[in-house]
Parts: C-alpha cells; structure tokens; sequence
C-alpha cells in the first residue's frame, strides 16, 4: 500500500491504483497512516482478494494463531529439555559428592549449588555449610606415612577447577582457594579417623592453619595483593597521563569555542566536573574513557528548586522562578528558560538537544587539537560521547553531560533529607 499526496492505494498484487473512497478503506485510518509517513503496507484490492491470490505458504506464515501454537509447542519442549539437563547435573553433582566425600573421609552433613559446565566442559560443584570440618595444612612428614591419598580425591580436585574450600564453625562462611596439584594439604575431621592428602606447588604458599590471620601472613596477603594490582589490574601511569592531557586539550578547544558560539552557554557555563572511574582511581585495564559534567549555573535573578518524584527518589525535577529583575545582558537567559520548560519545569529533552546542537557544531567546524588525529561524535542516553583518535591511533570517549549543581544544604530541604541523614556523604558547595 503506497500513500501518497492524494487518497490512493496500490495493489500489491496487480498493481492497480484505486481511490480509497471506490475501495470503501477507512479514510481517517488512511490519513493516519500518512501522517506517520509509513511507505507501504501489504494490501489486496477486493478483485484480487476473490481470486484467492495468496499462496499457501504466505496464508500459513500469516495464521498468528497457529505461530503462536508452534511458539508455544517449541517452548514446551525446551522446558522438558531444560528439566532432563538439570536432572542430569544434579545426578552428576551427587556422585561427585559421593566420590570426595569416600576418598576424603569427611562424613558431616553437607549441602551443594548445583553446578554447570565451564568453558572446559567440566561441572563446576561448590560444597555449602560442611559441619565441623576443619582443614590444616600439613607437613611433607605427616603425609609420607599415609597411603590414604587416593587417585579419585586428586581427580576430582582437577574436575572441579582445583578447588579446596575452608569453612568456619559456624557453618556460615566459606572461602575458595585455588589449589593445584603437587603439594601436600591434610584434611583432618573430628567426625573422622581418615584423612586425605592432595598435591600442591610450594610456590602456592597455602596456610590453612590457626596462624592464618597473624601479622606475618596478613602482610604476605597484602603484598600478593598489591602486586596483582600494579602488575594486571591499575593503569599504567604513563598511558593514564597521556590521556588525560588530551582530554584536557579537548575540553579547553570545545569549551572556549562554544563560549564564542552561544552566548547563553556563555552565560550560563561555570566549569567542567570530571568524574566516574577514570578520575576516582576506579578505572581499570585502560585509560580510554572519561565522564565530564558540563556545570552550568543559573544567574542570581533566577532561582532553581528540586523537586524528587513520589514514586522514586532517584529522579527530580528542576523547577525555576524569577526572584529579581532581569539584567538587559542576561534577558536572553530568561527567554531560555522560558523557552525549555513547561510551567516552570525544566524539560530535559529540550535542554539536551540545545547541547547537542552546540557540540555538533563544534565538530562541523573541524578543529584541530595537539595530539588528536580524528573526531567523531555521538549519543549515548543523556550524554554526548565524543570519541577521540590520536596520533598514536589509541582510541578514547568522552560523556559530555549537560548539569545543575545543587548544594548538599539546598538538597536537605527536600524529600532526599531522610536519605540523607541516614547515609552520610562528602559536603559540596553548589
């Protein structure tokens, strides 16, 4: 069905143009369709329609009663499928248990989360609440005397992902550590005479001892920790400095340009605030992505209000009054403000699309920036996200967001006050 200017439709099949008032097709439903600029529709004239012109397979793929049966048949299927996988697991999760629980010797009441495959295919079993177990590290001479050190407790430590679980009397906590197979570990039981011994690497340095929370091991904890940081997880210092002196570069090109291109952003503009992971040492991996609130700050002739919504907290309103004359080199703000709201409030939609009018702008007048090979642009919610190429072809993004900033002493009026009081957060100045 083709819509055009004037009240015609067009034959899918025939081709023929028929006027909508000889096909007797509802003249509003036409015009709403056009309306919304829709190009075609599949639509028969009623010749083509007596002539059962439709083929088979289309009049099947068309049936929305029978799709939804065959939907519902095939759902129905992958249910009793998913029931006989899980069945399945749990059978596998029982006769793992049954395994450790002969060779290791532990005999106390236990529960397991039944587990799934993991990249390796092997099921993954986590023990939960082992009663009255405790496990000790024990020395080389403890174990050479023991022949109790089954093949099937070392096999399934390797099925399982090498995994050795250290549980508190209170049956309540549990903690993992991963054991590979070469050194010795005795798990002794006081619901048992048995033990087992399983092969780990002295390098582990493993302590399952009383003596695992003296100063010694906590300092040795630390010292693994900070390296595993430093050496995989934080930013290198170089990489994080580089991108930061080109976000700086960015943001002073972009801001002293839309100061000369808008005289309300001019005008309403107060300072850019960096903030999220890059610039809260949260960051982790790479340096490549940075949030930077746009802080625009109203003249003292206007006063904003927040306003939280009743159903959530979460979201406020902005609300603004005029509270004094307005100066003839600020008018224009005033003219904004009305112009972005409604009964006062301001409509964000309206206001994110000012910004990202500007920040288009800026990008259709190609700047050149030190260090920054190409720049695209685009939207990602509230935010414009800029993305950055440099001269050495690393990649980052930038999330412009448009903000108001209200003191914590303005916030404490409103309805967040409660929340407020009870969780206490760093003072700002509006």
């Amino acid at each position: 069905m083709s819509f055009k200017t004037q009240k015609i439709l067009l034959c899918a099949l025939c081709e023929k143009i028929i006027s909508v008032e000889e096909e007797g097709f509802p003249e509003d439903l036409h015009a709403l369709l056009s309306k919304y600029c829709i190009p075609q529709l599949y639509w028969l004239c009623k010749s083509c329609e007596k002539q059962n012109a439709f083929k088979s397979s289309f009049r099947k793929e068309s049936n929305l009663e029978d799709e939804i049966k065959l939907l519902k048949a095939k759902v129905e299927s992958l249910e009793i499928e998913m029931t006989e996988i899980k069945k399945l697991v749990a059978l596998k999760a029982r006769d793992y248990n049954s395994s450790f629980l002969s060779s290791s010797g532990f005999s106390g009441e236990s529960s397991l989360d039944m587990g799934f495959p993991n990249a390796d295919g092997n099921s993954c079993i986590s023990f939960r609440n082992y009663r009255n177990v405790d496990c000790h590290r024990s020395t080389s001479e403890g174990c050479q005397g023991d022949s109790s050190c089954s093949s099937s407790a070392s096999s399934y430590f390797q099925t399982v992902g090498s995994s050795s679980s250290l549980v508190s009397e209170d049956d309540q906590r549990l903690d993992f550590s991963v054991i590979p197979v070469n050194q010795a570990v005795d798990n002794h039981s006081p619901l048992t005479a048995t033990r087992s011994c399983i092969e780990i690497p002295d390098s582990c340095n493993i302590s399952l001892g009383s003596d695992e929370t003296s100063p010694k091991k906590k300092k040795e904890a630390h010292a693994l920790i900070h390296q595993i940081s430093n050496t995989k997880i934080k930013i290198d210092d170089k990489e994080s400095t580089k991108s930061s002196n080109i976000v700086d570069a960015f943001l002073k090109c972009i801001t002293r340009f839309l100061k000369k291109k808008d005289v309300i952003f001019n005008n309403l503009y107060s300072r850019d605030y960096r903030t999220g992971s890059s610039y809260n040492d949260l960051r982790i991996s790479a340096a490549s992505e940075y949030d930077v609130d746009i802080v625009f700050k109203a003249p003292s002739e206007i006063k904003l209000e927040v306003e939280f919504f009743r159903e959530t907290m979460a979201y406020a309103k902005i609300k603004w009054q005029k509270v004094g004359d307005i100066l003839d080199s600020k008018i224009d703000i005033l003219r904004f403000f009305e112009k972005n709201s409604l009964d006062r409030y301001l409509q964000p939609l309206k206001i994110s699309a000012w910004f990202q009018g500007l920040i288009d702008s800026f990008m259709l007048s190609s700047p050149e920036i030190s260090g920054i090979k190409q720049l695209k642009n685009g939207q990602s919610g509230p935010a414009r996200t800029i993305e950055i190429v440099t001269d050495e072809d690393y990649i980052l993004h930038i999330d412009l967001v448009p903000v108001f900033v209200f003191s914590y002493e303005s916030l404490k009026t409103t309805k967040i006050k409660e929340i407020l009081e009870k969780y206490s957060v760093a003072e700002s100045v509006g």
